[in-house]
């Protein structure tokens, strides 16, 4: 009977034995205080921090950072190479029209006697839309916040305007080439950019039309909120338009954006807010359908709409690279048969023209900003924009007071300029 006994002493001591373990740790547990149980919380916390500092993520040093920044941001063309076919040559005697008087410009083709036309163009190539030499006798100032300075007065002078006032764009290329005036910063930007206006107008010209197939895969559907059914709607440019970006944070900004360009990486952008930017947004908004259409990437120029436009009350839509239309010359435009909106009720505003070269009569187009503070070219873009509201067709709007169909002409700017005022280039 004894192996009997013992075996039975066996199975109890086996049901014994996890019923006093599990005892035994429901007791010590219980002896573990919250105060014990959060600094255990913490200092596992703090060995897993410590790990991961130990993950070294890439150093961005200056340089990097200003060249992914000029990858991010779209403000020149990039370097053309375009296949295009020869244009008969200049007659003989053709002469310049660029005055002798004024300085030549880096980036400005001069028309030499006899002349091809491939030759011209070939000129165009290889130097349009760099930034020009001209530079901003005015250091920015820092911000004092958003729409940087004076930014509640700059539309003051808007209710006096009349029609008396000078036709926008147009007339100040007029004056900036024939009126007695000093060379100042805004009449050398005008001189400047009626020129690129020429070079990027007559260089699109030679460009093969936007591909069927890619227009359709860049169309895009955008929602249209019931106060802007009937109403125009205003692209605007960003970069040059409504803000510059700087180069390097050693130039002084208004603000300073930080953008993410990979799980791992930010890098400082130094922005420049065009004076009254914001403030023309807030006067248009209840008028016009306002979107924005920049050739910059995405993840830069979110930050940018974001500082613009907060409370996302301004803008109701943003495009970005991905929707432009990329030529065989490497250059990215802006065809607007990708919007759901009707053409004869819909604008672009940009500093670029070979931007808006497929539907010439639905652009608008505006001198550069860099960071002059005395820029007011928004308080009279504003009147221009006013002036449309109610048209059928913008189209018909924009060709009686831009007349860019003029600069297609390929006997060069000098003749264009003599079309639209009837008299030659000069400056006093």
């Amino acid at each position: 009977m004894k192996p009997q006994r013992y075996l039975m002493d066996f199975n109890l001591s086996k049901s014994y034995l996890p019923q006093k373990i599990q005892a035994n740790r429901e007791s010590s547990a219980k002896k573990l205080s919250n105060s014990e149980v959060n600094a255990a919380m913490q200092k596992y916390f703090q060995l897993l921090k410590k790990k991961e500092s130990k993950v070294q993520h890439p150093i961005i040093t200056p340089t990097q950072s200003s060249k992914i920044l000029s990858q991010l941001v779209t403000k020149v063309s990039p370097q053309l190479d375009i296949q295009y076919p020869v244009k008969p040559p200049t007659p003989t005697g053709t002469q310049s029209y660029r005055p002798s008087t004024e300085k030549k410009p880096h980036h400005r083709p001069q028309q030499s006697v006899g002349q091809s036309k491939d030759l011209i163009l070939k000129k165009l190539q290889s130097a349009l839309f760099q930034k020009p030499k001209t530079q901003s006798q005015q250091v920015t100032p820092k911000s004092a916040g958003k729409g940087s300075l004076s930014v509640n007065k700059y539309f003051e002078s808007t209710k006096k305007l009349n029609q008396d006032q000078p036709q926008y764009y147009i007339t100040k290329v007029k004056n900036a080439f024939t009126k007695p005036i000093h060379d100042d910063y805004f009449s050398r930007m005008y001189r400047e950019h009626f020129f690129q206006t020429y070079q990027g107008i007559y260089v699109a010209s030679y460009l093969s039309p936007a591909d069927p197939k890619d227009l359709k895969n860049k169309q895009v559907r955008l929602k249209q909120k019931d106060i802007y059914k009937n109403k125009i709607s205003i692209v605007f440019d960003l970069d040059e338009t409504l803000v510059h970006c700087n180069e390097s944070l050693a130039i002084p900004s208004d603000v300073i954006l930080t953008i993410q360009v990979s799980p791992q990486e930010t890098i400082k952008a130094g922005i420049n807010i065009r004076p009254g930017a914001i403030k023309l947004l807030e006067l248009l908004v209840n008028d016009f359908e306002l979107i924005i259409f920049t050739a910059s990437h995405p993840c830069y120029a979110q930050k940018v709409i974001e500082y613009l436009d907060p409370n996302k009350t301004l803008i109701s839509h943003s495009l970005y690279r991905d929707n432009c239309i990329m030529t065989t010359g490497g250059m990215y435009t802006k065809d607007l048969r990708i919007f759901d909106r009707p053409l004869s009720q819909l604008v672009l505003v940009d500093n670029a023209s070979y931007s808006y070269a497929w539907q010439l009569e639905n652009g608008i187009p505006i001198i550069p900003f860099y960071d002059n503070k005395e820029d007011k070219e928004l308080e009279s873009l504003l009147k221009y924009l006013r002036g449309m509201q109610g048209c059928r067709d913008v189209r018909d709007y924009n060709k009686e007071n831009l007349k860019l169909h003029n600069f297609s002409d390929p006997s060069g700017p000098g003749a264009v300029f003599e079309k639209l005022f009837q008299q030659k280039m000069e400056i006093q």
